[in-house]
């Protein structure tokens, strides 16, 4: 059995988790979800998460063979092109349910978006392998209809499906998404899993202020979550999922985060005074007596 290594960057605007997954035989490396900072506000884009990835790369003496996503984040904006320009060998993969979200948020933005901005998709159960690192797919749709749990070795990155204990799960009210997917996704396919398997959290808000805490396991998930257990109901948890995000405030990086994400983190094409732009769909509220 592989001995992989793990190194978790946690990003503080966003509260999201990366990770690089090496081998420290073969020296091969995967990343899983990185970030690329922005700052709305002003339109920067910023590579101070990335040089943290970099220098931990270098001082590894690692090679990157892949960045792959759980998903197409609604929170932050990946950083995969800004690797794959310090990293030619990178491929970047994601889910090929993808092409669902793609066709909602074309609509939306009148966009056209392809498979062809991606390296590589990826199906349910599917077997990949990136020189000394396996990877097995895990489908779990709810969150978004391409939301992926990446297995390797015993370890499993859940993304955005399920949180830590205290923390519960994902939101389900993105296009798409769906409370009864997310159910089935964690009951049928993490929950099945032996309860050893350590789970890795794409996000952790500390709920009450506490420290930074990522990792936690099956066994510990079924008994403490505070959203689905192993005896939650379906139709409890449905219930309380929806009501829940019913009430939940949009991200605030939604608009610009879906464009690049979309496009594998790729900028919009130059304008001819080699300007990209994001667009910002407008919409009136009206107001009813």
């Amino acid at each position: 059995m592989t001995n992989y290594e793990v190194q978790d960057f946690f990003h503080s605007a966003t509260a999201t988790l990366t990770y690089i997954v090496s081998n420290p035989a073969t020296k091969d490396a995967i990343i899983i979800d990185p970030v690329w900072d922005f700052d709305f506000s002003t339109g920067k884009l910023a590579d101070d998460a990335v040089a943290q990835y970099r220098q931990y790369l270098e001082e590894k003496k690692l090679r990157v063979l892949a960045v792959v996503e759980s998903h197409i984040h609604a929170d932050h904006i990946s950083s995969a092109q800004r690797l794959k320009n310090l990293y030619p060998d990178i491929k970047v993969g994601v889910s090929s349910r993808v092409k669902e979200v793609m066709e909602v948020f074309s609509k939306t933005f009148s966009e056209t978006y392809t498979l062809s901005d991606f390296d590589f998709v990826f199906s349910d159960r599917e077997h990949l392998v990136f020189g000394g690192i396996e990877i097995d797919i895990i489908s779990t749709p709810g969150h978004t209809p391409a939301c992926t749990s990446i297995k390797i070795g015993e370890m499993l990155f859940v993304g955005d499906s399920i949180f830590m204990p205290d923390f519960g799960t994902g939101r389900c009210d993105f296009p798409l998404g769906s409370a009864e997917n997310l159910y089935d996704s964690i009951r049928e396919k993490i929950y099945t899993l032996p309860e050893s398997t350590q789970i890795f959290v794409g996000h952790d808000y500390q709920p009450g202020g506490r420290e930074l805490c990522f990792q936690t396991s099956v066994g510990e998930q079924k008994k403490k979550n505070v959203h689905i257990r192993a005896d939650t109901k379906k139709e409890d948890f449905v219930k309380f999922r929806e009501a829940r995000d019913a009430n939940l405030p949009t991200p605030k990086l939604l608009l610009p985060s879906i464009q690049l994400n979309l496009r594998a983190g790729k900028l919009p094409e130059q304008d001819s005074a080699g300007k990209s732009f994001i667009k910002i769909p407008l919409s009136i509220k009206e107001k009813h007596d």
